[in-house]
């Protein structure tokens, strides 16, 4: 959508699915030709107030401010949303947001004002998947580590748009 100023609000480094999601940004962006800049990029825990003080410090600077942000999770994206609502900044007119999601039983990505464009990948989907890899590593201690990618869904709502002018 012709967005270069991309943030990124993820979790905390050093856990993996918070370097595996650094790594997939960086990717995606070396091959659209956007270099890295690691001014947008937060590592924090991954609460609403979090996605909140995070969104509102990108936004300082609203020349270098971003045209686009990626949460990791869909509480990050409702922080997000609350502080770029009390900036005044109109989503997906200003800026484009989307959000991985979870599932989580209390916050709805489509209930969001404008519905959320979320990648979509249920805590609930990984249980049984974590199970078997744990009992498999109990049962032969010496196999080498297992893992499992799980699918993800893409659904595309309302609040991504093209990058303002």
């Amino acid at each position: 959508l012709g967005h270069t100023r991309i943030a990124l609000l993820n979790g905390p480094r050093g856990y993996a699915y918070s370097e595996y999601r650094l790594q997939g940004y960086q990717k995606a962006l070396e091959e659209a030709g956007v270099s890295f800049d690691p001014a947008l990029l937060v590592s924090e825990q991954m609460t609403e107030g979090n996605g909140m003080i995070a969104t509102a410090r990108l936004f300082e600077d609203k020349v270098h401010r971003p045209t686009a942000l990626i949460c990791g999770n869909i509480l990050l994206a409702k922080g997000a949303y609350t502080a770029l609502g009390a900036m005044e900044y109109r989503i997906p007119e200003d800026v484009s947001v989307v959000s991985h999601d979870d599932v989580l039983h209390n916050i709805r990505g489509s209930a969001f004002y404008p519905a959320l464009t979320v990648s979509r990948s249920p805590f609930a989907n990984s249980w049984s998947h974590l199970a078997e890899i744990l009992c498999n590593a109990i049962q032969n201690p010496t196999a080498p580590p297992h893992q499992h990618v799980a699918e993800v869904e893409f659904i595309e709502r309302a609040s991504t748009g093209r990058a303002p002018k």
